[in-house]
Order: C-alpha cells, then structure tokens, then sequence
C-alpha cells in the first residue's frame, strides 16, 4: 500500500468526527451551497461522489432522490460510509482508485462531484479521461478543491494583513506532506499543481469550462462565526470548476 492511500486509511474515524452528517465549515459554508445550486433537482439522476470520504455527501444527495455511486481510494472511508448510510437510499459504496473505474458504463453518469479531493489524486490526468467516459452528453463535473495559489500552510495573519510566504515555486508540481491538524493524528498528503495546469487537462480530456467560481462564505456563516465570515472575504480558499463534455 502506497504512502498517499495509508495516508488517507489511517483517517475514517477521525474524518467522520470532521464532516459527520452535513459537512465540517469548509463545506457547510462554502463549498456546499454552489455544489447544490450547480446540481439543482436530482431526483433520478444518476451521480458519482469521487472521493467520498465517509459518505456525508453521497447520502445527503440520495437522500434527494438521486441514485450515487460514492467512490474512494481508502477501505476504511469505504466501511464507515457503509456502515452510517441509511438502508432506504440507493446508493453504492465503491472501493476503488479514481482513474479505475471500469464498473461504471460508458455514458452512464449525469454528473460527477468531487469535493476537495482533486488535489489528493495523483493520477489526476487519467482520473480526467475515466471521468469524461463514464458521464453522458449532457454529464457534468463539479469539483471543489483547494486553492493552489493561497495555501493555507503557506499563510500568516499579521496587524497588517495577510501574508503568504511561498517556499516552493507556485508554477512547479509537487508531492507536498503536511503535519497533522486539530484532532488528526496522521500526515496530509496532496499534489501542488498551478490553475492553469487544471485548465489544460481539462480541455486535454475534452471537458469545457462553463464556471469557475472562488467561493465565499455564505451569509448563513455571518450569523454563526462573523470573524470568520470576514477572513473568508479577505483571501480564497478554494476553487469550483463546473465543466461539460464538448
């Protein structure tokens, strides 16, 4: 088992504490509501959850009639979705690496969704082409993922502002480690790549561009944290990506 998967196999317990049943802040508050305004009705479709993690997401859109496949790298996320998903909903839950996903059919998925997991795949280039052989005509992706020009790890609150203090060159691809945060216990691993790096597989694949979106705080956020409503207009934290199949 390769260090990236160990990685992610040694999480389930501590992730579901994270996102439990509606998504940690990140998602709640940020990248949720544009992934549910993108989809809108789901009712009958058919949609793969990439990277589902402990399967928060995937059981909130069977839960609206849509029928999931949720997919992952790490058994152990795989096992806790299974075991926290509710008998009623028609959802799969799939042991697999992201550009392997032969038991899908061709042209068999109305979307695909992937929140925060881009920037953990390594095979991202191969993962694209699976992706755009299993959506139909009409199939689109929504990814969310981190955003590589203004890392967190990489960023200081000062008096004057915020700092960034890059210790890598942005335009260079890199396997980066990063130390374990609040209750985790084991390190992150993911893969630095530049925007326009995403943009270019994408056409490579024959993907289109129909939104690229740095997503805000929702007003809900202004309520429940102000502070943190405010930090979130000062510096993007991620990136959405809405894209078609030429």
């Amino acid at each position: 088992m390769d260090q990236d998967r160990l990685s992610w196999e040694q999480k389930a317990e501590d992730w579901h504490k994270q996102v439990m049943y509606d998504g940690d802040k990140s998602r709640k508050y940020f990248s949720d509501p544009w992934i549910w305004k993108l989809l809108g009705n789901v009712k009958d479709k058919k949609i793969l959850d990439l990277g589902c993690g402990t399967g928060y997401l995937s059981i909130r859109i069977a839960s609206k009639g849509a029928s999931v496949i949720g997919v992952d790298f790490a058994e152990t996320m795989i096992q806790k979705a299974k075991q926290i998903s509710p008998e009623n909903l028609d959802i799969e839950f799939i042991r697999s690496e992201s550009h392997k996903l032969s038991f899908i059919q061709n042209e068999s998925l109305d979307f695909v969704v992937s929140n925060f997991v881009f920037m953990d795949i390594k095979e991202i280039e191969k993962t694209m082409d699976e992706l755009y052989r299993v959506l139909n005509d009409r199939g689109k992706v929504i990814t969310v993922f981190s955003h590589p020009c203004f890392p967190l790890d990489q960023c200081q609150e000062t008096e004057e502002g915020v700092v960034f203090n890059w210790e890598h060159p942005y335009f260079s691809k890199r396997r980066v480690t990063s130390p374990p945060w609040a209750h985790h216990k084991s390190d992150f691993i993911h893969y630095h790549r530049p925007l326009s790096y995403y943009w270019q597989i994408f056409k490579k694949s024959g993907f289109s561009v129909l939104d690229f979106i740095e997503p805000v705080a929702s007003e809900e956020l202004k309520v429940q944290s102000p502070q943190l409503y405010e930090n979130s207009l000062f510096k993007p934290v991620m990136v959405l990506f809405q894209l078609s199949k030429d």
